[in-house]
């Protein structure tokens, strides 16, 4: 755990300077900051966490649907793209305004920066 802690605080250092990052850390929040808006990379791949607790989205010119849920402080999900299943993954998620990183592998992962589209 301590270094999960460690991990995610050196990676909000390694984010712009002016930003004012926030982890989402209950249910609550996730559900009033993210749920229903649509994100979107600086590739185009785009996706949604929908109220009914699916998942849409676009990567690469595929469709990408699925189903999440919010434990434990991450976002889970199962997730299919242009049909085909993708491995499962939970994921901190971060907020700044219009802005979201997500850090993959429970927070140990890669981590990408969205915009609300």
């Amino acid at each position: 755990m301590r270094f999960l802690l460690a991990y995610i605080a050196v990676s909000i250092f390694a984010l712009p300077a002016h930003a004012a990052w926030q982890q989402i850390a209950d249910s609550g929040t996730f559900a009033s900051q993210v749920v229903g808006n649509a994100y979107v990379d600086s590739n185009g791949n785009w996706f949604r966490f929908n109220a009914n607790g699916t998942l849409s989205g676009g990567a690469n010119g595929q469709d990408l649907a699925g189903n999440w849920q919010f434990v434990r402080g991450f976002a889970c999900f199962n997730r299919t793209l242009g049909g085909e299943p993708v491995p499962n993954d939970c994921i901190v998620v971060l907020v700044d305004g219009d802005k979201l990183v997500t850090v993959r592998n429970e927070g140990q992962g890669r981590q990408t920066q969205y915009t609300k589209r």
